[in-house]
């Protein structure tokens, strides 16, 4: 019997999820006003008239295009999560994994306390996988999203510089610290050492809950220990992971060259990154104010206007955004992967799956 099956003997009855408190959903409210606040305060700066005037330079065209580029990446998100689902046993169809995916995209963007994260460990454990493996295929593709994102911010940086402040550097190498210790501690030679430590702080501390917790954790470091010594699967999962960030960069790309203000792409991969490195802290909501006034900050160091500068990045993120919701929201509503629609998928009673 594997370790998985072995914590369903255990005699822990399911309660079913707590949704989180109204404090939770208050702080949510307040950032959003933050986020809106901080829109404001940035088109003020800029000037009102200016950034509509330079709206008017995008085009139809352009604008597809953007969301064509967007659109790619999420098929590199797609079949990178296909790719780990299969190496641990499972063969969830492309389209579920779609839904799933963006669904919790949208369900984090608005709802608090990661609920996203949590459906979709849910509905993979639903469809088959055990929750360690589950929970360790998504916080591996945490790791892989910000690892592809640092390396590439540090290559642009590298090969066309541009003076830091002090608190962007300390996020950026924060950023490889968060990376470089679950990788380290996965790959030193005493692989049971973690097991081991928590095994022996369950058995100390003697509660039921503490020796499930340590169980499930234990089942999701062996799953992302697995993960991580596969080096065909690492290889192909980094490849996937700078291709979805990539996509991700082409998208802005494309719409500063549509309003008039070409630029070389390696300026653009040093924005989008800095951009994204910097909204870590999840001060607001999907880092709305926050993403666009980074963004804007950054490639006016390279010598865009302020005004352009901030027209791109709150079209850019509006095409992730306006992207994401409109499709994922639907998917969790009416498709059942989101957490209030999973009784049809098995994915609502979190505390059931999740035991």
């Amino acid at each position: 019997m594997d370790r998985e099956h072995a914590t369903h003997k255990q005699d822990i009855s399911p309660q079913t999820a707590k949704p989180p408190g109204n404090r939770a959903y208050l702080i949510r409210c307040l950032g959003f006003a933050l986020g809106v606040l901080l829109i404001v305060l940035l088109l003020k700066q800029a000037g009102y008239r200016t950034v509509l005037q330079r709206l008017s330079y995008l085009s139809v065209i352009g604008l597809l295009s953007a969301y064509g580029a967007y659109s790619l990446g999420w098929l590199m998100r797609t079949a990178r999560l296909r790719l780990l689902t299969c190496s641990c046993g499972s063969s969830v169809p492309w389209l579920d994994l779609f839904l799933l995916r963006i669904s919790a995209f949208a369900l984090n963007n608005i709802l608090p306390s990661k609920l996203g994260d949590v459906a979709c460990v849910a509905f993979l454990r639903a469809k088959g996988l055990a929750v360690g493996r589950a929970f360790a295929i998504l916080v591996h593709v945490r790791l892989m999203d910000l690892a592809a994102l640092l390396a590439i911010a540090w290559l642009a940086l590298f090969v066309d510089p541009v003076p830091l402040p002090g608190w962007l550097i300390v996020s950026i190498l924060a950023g490889c610290l968060v990376v470089a210790i679950p990788l380290g501690v996965v790959l030193i030679k005493h692989r049971d050492f973690l097991p081991r430590m928590l095994q022996r702080l369950a058995d100390r501390l003697g509660w039921p809950a503490a020796k499930l917790a340590a169980a499930k954790l234990t089942d999701a470091y062996l799953g992302f220990s697995a993960i991580a010594r596969n080096h065909s699967l690492m290889g192909r999962s980094v490849l996937l992971s700078v291709a979805v960030w990539l996509c991700d960069i082409l998208t802005a790309w494309l719409i500063l060259n549509d309003l008039a203000q070409p630029m070389p792409f390696i300026v653009v991969c040093a924005t989008v990154c800095i951009a994204n490195i910097g909204k870590l802290l999840p001060l607001t909501p999907g880092g709305l104010g926050v993403y666009e006034g980074i963004f804007a900050l950054v490639l006016s160091w390279y010598g865009v206007a302020f005004p352009l500068a901030l027209t791109c990045g709150i079209i850019d993120h509006l095409v992730k955004k306006s992207l994401n919701l409109g499709i994922g929201l639907p998917a969790a509503l009416t498709s059942g992967y989101g957490m209030w629609r999973g009784r049809k998928t098995g994915a609502l009673d979190v505390s059931r799956s999740l035991h």
